[in-house]
C-alpha cells in the first residue's frame, strides 16, 4: 500500500507499507548518475520512532491506533 508517493523533477520520494514492513525509498534517475537510497522497518520499530520522536503520552494510543490499523 503506498502512503505518498511524490515525484519532483528527476527525483521521487516514496513511503509505502509492504510485506509488514515500512518502506521509504528516494530515488534520483540522472542523465549521467542514478541514486537509489531505500529503509525498511518493521511496522512495530516504526510505531517506536515515531512514539520516541514525539513528546507526552497521550499521541502514544493514537500512534498504537495507526500502528494496528497499518498490521491490518
Amino acid at each position: 500500500m503506498d502512503l505518498a508517493n511524490v515525484k519532483k523533477g528527476e527525483g521521487q520520494l516514496k513511503l509505502e507499507i509492504k510485506e509488514g514492513k515500512v518502506i521509504s525509498s528516494l530515488v534520483f534517475d540522472g542523465k549521467q548518475m542514478d541514486v537509489k537510497l531505500s529503509i525498511e522497518l518493521d511496522i512495530e520499530a516504526y510505531g517506536e520512532l515515531l512514539k520516541n520522536a514525539i513528546p507526552g503520552a497521550i499521541d502514544d494510543a493514537v500512534i498504537a491506533l495507526i500502528v494496528s490499523a497499518m498490521k491490518a
